[in-house]
């Protein structure tokens, strides 16, 4: 007996570990995520929709029934409802079995299987298991084999980075790409070149005085909108600062083509439509802009043209107002979007509605500097106490000398972009199946993207004339680079004007004005300057000189007192003449 127990143990040991080993073969498998686009970590879980025994071989599935992954009763019932737009396909449906046949039926990537995918997402039950790799590519382990429903359950995306679309996988070991859109948009200042106007240096920095007009130029390629079901929102926002007034929108523009767009300017909680002031440089700047574009999947995939991959360019101008501040942060504003993303969503209009899932870009930012010099008049001979009425007049010549670095495209034969007739460059290679390639330059030549730096100096002459306050102070905002001189034409009354002139050269780092951790602000005063008596804050951007008046000494009159003597002498005579006259009168009369 104790021989026929052993036997039976080992027997039971023997098939215990056969199905154990069956089990991990046939039934254990191994889900592989890439992502090649995606700029953060990703989480993706798997839920098994159906369950059954898998052909390994043939990749087909039998003995179909409800996985845990899903509500089954629910799902068909949702399948087969009149707000589902295939429902009719179901309308037989009565098993999981009935289902997967009418999938079977459905081709990969097909506008039902996305349909049904939604349908899916919304009956979600027990997870059978979630990637946890910090970047691609992903895996998932599951345990059955089946039909599975793969979602990106990240809980916080990287900027600029999207859901991955809900994908459907038989299991036996099998990879999948998923695929996200990367969105980021690149604001800069246009600066004109030589004459012509069509030809700019793009920069992030530059300086500006009071009343100049800013132009701005936003760049941002046109996201994949395809896995999109009816609308892709897209939405621009840029909070311009107090001392920037906007003054409209230059153009929207894919190519030579307009793109439909509306603005509006938040007042208060609300954005209202925007009203151009009649006078910027007193207007209240620090509008926040929002640009929505109505339409804007369909006209993405416009038939023939290819929007998808090429860059929109919205351009619009601001000017300097009397509020711009000056100091180691400049007048700073900064562009982002909003925008859909997550596909397995349905988004319902051109804007958000309340709760729909949407992504934020990063921000893209620009400096404008203004500088100010202030001109300090005192009385040098009583304790400095500061004077008003003293005229002075500033002459020069003022440089936009502009920044910076820029980018360029160059020739390689590795390289990652193709040049466009519009004169802008595309990482869509034209060589791609099935693409319209009418908007690309022929023959195609490959480009690489590099930084460089230019300059451009556009020399302005420049007069200010300005009589201190009874602060004693004169103060200008907004001096760009320039070599200016300070003259007083006319001194307090009371005062003698100073017969000296002053000069100030300012300079313009470009460098430094790029360098977000130097707190000058990128300009400067050269040593010359300083002897002369000019002071510079430490931000870089206000500069101060204290100048002294004496007063007019009281001269002596010609003669001095003599005079006084001279009167008096001349009434002592009279005097005595009239004493002479009486006496000879009266020595007449006794004759």
């Amino acid at each position: 007996m104790k021989k026929i127990l052993a036997l039976l143990v080992a027997v039971l040991l023997i098939v215990a570990s056969m199905s154990v080993a069956f089990a991990a073969e046939t039934n254990n498998h191994t889900i592989t995520i890439t992502n090649a686009n995606a700029t953060g970590k990703h989480e993706y879980t798997a839920y098994q929709v159906f369950s059954g025994n898998l052909d390994a071989t043939e990749g087909t599935l039998s003995d179909i029934a409800w996985g845990n992954g899903v509500n089954g009763t629910a799902l068909l019932a949702a399948l087969k409802a009149d707000t589902f737009a295939n429902h009719t396909d179901f309308a037989a449906c009565t098993t999981a079995e009935d289902v997967a046949k009418v999938l079977a039926g459905y081709g990969d990537n097909s506008a039902k299987l996305d349909a049904v995918a939604r349908v899916i997402g919304d009956h979600l039950g027990t997870a059978a298991g979630a990637s946890t790799q910090d970047g691609t590519p992903y895996t998932i382990n599951v345990s059955g084999d089946g039909y599975y429903f793969i979602k990106d359950t990240t809980a916080n995306l990287a900027a600029g980075d999207t859901y991955s679309k809900f994908m459907l996988n038989v299991v036996k070991d099998v990879s999948v790409a998923a695929k996200d859109t990367v969105i980021a948009p690149d604001k800069n200042i246009l600066i004109a070149q030589g004459e012509d106007p069509a030809q700019f240096q793009r920069v992030k920095a530059d300086s500006a005085q009071i009343g100049d007009t800013v132009t701005f130029e936003v760049q941002i390629d046109v996201p994949d909108t395809t896995q999109y079901k009816d609308h892709f929102v897209f939405v621009m926002h840029d909070q311009l600062p107090a001392g920037l007034t906007l003054t409209g929108i230059s153009s929207v523009k894919v190519g030579n083509d307009n793109v439909n767009y509306t603005m509006t300017v938040k007042d208060g909680d609300e954005y209202k439509a925007y009203t151009a002031p009649t006078d910027a440089v007193t207007a209240a700047g620090g509008q926040d802009i929002k640009i929505v574009f109505p339409g804007f999947k369909a006209f993405a995939e416009t038939a023939g043209k290819n929007y998808i991959g090429q860059k929109m360019v919205i351009t619009y101008t601001a000017v300097v107002n009397d509020d711009a501040v000056y100091g180691e942060t400049g007048n700073e504003n900064e562009v982002y979007f909003d925008y859909s993303n997550n596909p397995n969503h349905d988004y319902h209009g051109d804007d958000f509605g309340p709760d729909e899932p949407k992504g934020e870009t990063p921000h893209s930012k620009t400096i404008t500097h203004v500088t100010t010099l202030e001109i300090i008049k005192v009385d040098g001979g009583n304790n400095n106490n500061p004077l008003a009425g003293a005229e002075f007049t500033i002459t020069g010549t003022q440089y936009n000398t502009t920044l910076v670095t820029g980018e360029r495209f160059v020739a390689a034969a590795d390289g990652d972009y193709w040049a466009l007739l519009d004169g802008s460059y595309t990482t869509t290679n034209p060589e791609t199946p099935n693409m319209n390639t009418t908007q690309y330059v022929t023959p195609y030549a490959r480009y690489n993207k590099e930084e460089y730096t230019d300059t451009v100096v556009v020399p302005e002459d420049v007069t200010i004339t300005a009589i201190s306050n009874s602060q004693g102070k004169i103060t200008i905002k907004g001096l760009k680079e320039g070599t200016y001189t300070i003259t007083e034409t006319k001194a307090p009354d009371g005062y003698n004007k100073l017969e000296d002139s002053y000069e100030l050269h300012i300079g313009w780092d470009r460098a430094a004005a790029l360098n977000k951790d130097n707190v000058s602000g990128g300009f400067s005063i050269d040593q010359a300057s300083k002897d002369a008596g000019f002071t510079m804050t430490d931000d870089g951007v206000k500069f101060s000189i204290t100048l002294q008046n004496f007063s007019g000494q009281t001269l002596p009159s010609t003669g001095g007192m003599g005079t006084t003597i001279l009167y008096i002498a001349g009434s002592v005579l009279v005097l005595a003449a009239a004493i002479l006259l009486i006496t000879k009168r009266r020595m007449n009369a006794n004759d």
